[in-house]
């Protein structure tokens, strides 16, 4: 009898072969590679072949000579972990290039998170329909977090809440925390479903049992504003502080602003920067914007007009409008950087566009002026109608006056009136407190899971 037989091997990749250490020679994908193999115990390890970082070892055992033996072995869950180690260290092209591999021999995991890059963007151009795709697929193999996916995909980009309900409701029947909780919301808003707090509430509440910290700042704003539960402060701070302790920035951010107001706890703006400053650092908008307000004003922390001008900067970045708008006062008034029209006149333009309607009024005074803009006061006019349709008292006054005192040239095609300047009259929306406060609890909908 030969102390030997033949092993028929089959992997999902091209991929070297070794032997305690020793090339066998390499495979290629999806065809048998044969090789003998004495009888015995053998440490089997299966390098991907454009990369041997990304490998797979098997025990395996040779029972009987002179009899075939045939092994069929899967990379693709290597693949997937590595691309993960990617993602964490930022490197999104090479996360993406795996994802892709591991997603095309059908491993739901990679076909989620490929779902993932294709949405937010990160090593491959953002395409919704892509993401939709592969997200799909992995739903088809009832992957939880790709349920919970597509129906955030759904409701955030193709407002329906129909198929948003239907897949959270799928994939919290899979105990994915995030399920459950935007199941609740769905409860809540009607979204979907008819209107149910009593479901809100279990749901939610099913989640933080798992000490889910999001479900736990729900449970901190339901408490709040008595949604399904008898209105108490105290509980709702507590929630807050429970989800806070744990990392999650939402809740860092509500519970800065519990003590910004003393909301269900005594008023303490030094603790309110601190909690602010932790959801800050983990790139929450809101607090980034609360934490400037607290260095322009020098509430709970020295004044520093440089380090407000820091922290409006990177809310504004991410599209936060009352940071915009702040950041426009600063360059405007010179407020811990230089004055610069230009950029007050770019970041007032990029927070109207948001809807901020102090920009816009802001915006108006620029147009009406020349300042940082060409003179246009049929453009301000506009502005100062939005900025009034919002409640902006002084954007009624200003279209006042200006119809008053130049009611004869506003409707002209041009409007340029150099010889009349009622000076600069913007809005400083830090120091009055119209806007820029602490806005109350994030109901955060948006969660990419990985």
């Amino acid at each position: 009898m030969s102390n030997t037989s033949t092993i028929h091997i089959k992997t999902d990749f091209d991929c070297k072969v070794y032997d305690y250490g020793q090339e066998l020679g390499t495979t290629k994908a999806d065809t048998y590679f044969h090789v003998e193999l004495r009888k015995g115990e053998h440490e089997l390890t299966f390098a991907f072949a454009e990369d041997n970082s990304i490998s797979k070892n098997i025990n395996y055992i040779v029972k009987d000579a002179d009899c075939d033996y045939k092994l069929v072995v899967e990379i693709a869950e290597e693949l997937c972990k590595k691309a993960k180690e990617y993602y964490d260290s930022k490197n999104y092209p090479k996360a993406y290039s795996l994802f892709s591999l591991a997603a095309e021999k059908g491993l739901a995991e990679a076909q989620c998170q490929l779902g993932i890059l294709f949405e937010t963007g990160k090593g491959i151009e953002k395409d919704y329909l892509k993401a939709e795709e592969w997200y799909n697929k992995a739903c088809n193999q009832g992957h939880s977090e790709a349920m919970y996916n597509y129906g955030r995909l759904f409701c955030e980009t193709k407002d329906d809440k129909a198929k948003a309900f239907h897949y959270f409701q799928l994939s919290a029947e899979k105990n994915n925390l995030d399920a459950l909780v935007c199941l609740g919301c769905c409860y809540r808003e009607g979204y979907g479903t008819s209107i149910n707090f009593d479901k809100t509430i279990e749901l939610t509440m099913k989640a933080a049992e798992q000490n889910c910290a999001r479900a736990k700042d729900a449970m901190g704003l339901y408490f709040k504003k008595g949604i399904g539960v008898e209105k108490n402060l105290t509980k709702a701070v507590e929630w807050y502080a429970k989800a806070a302790e744990q990392g999650y920035a939402k809740a860092q951010y509500n519970l800065g602003g519990c003590y910004y107001r003393g909301t269900g706890v005594v008023k303490n703006l030094t603790k309110a920067v601190e909690w602010f400053n932790k959801a800050a650092e983990q790139g929450d908008a809101e607090a980034q914007c609360n934490l400037g307000i607290c260095y322009h004003k020098g509430l709970g922390v020295k004044k520093d007009l440089a380090k407000a001008v820091e922290w409006f900067t990177k809310a504004a970045e991410k599209g936060n409008a009352t940071a915009q708008c702040n950041l426009g006062i600063c360059y405007e008034n010179g407020y811990g950087t230089e004055i610069d029209q230009t950029k007050a006149v770019k970041w007032y333009t990029k927070a109207a566009e948001n809807g901020n309607a102090m920009a816009q009024y802001n915006l108006g005074i620029c147009y009406e002026n020349g300042c940082g803009v060409e003179k246009n006061l049929r453009k301000a006019l506009e502005l100062y109608e939005k900025a009034d349709i919002q409640g902006c008292e002084e954007g009624r006054k200003r279209i006042n006056t200006m119809l008053s005192k130049n009611k004869a040239h506003i409707h002209k095609k041009h409007d340029y009136f150099n010889d009349w300047d009622y000076g600069r009259e913007t809005w400083d929306a830090m120091t009055d407190g119209m806007y820029g406060d602490y806005p109350g609890d994030v109901d955060d909908y948006s969660f990419l899971g990985y």
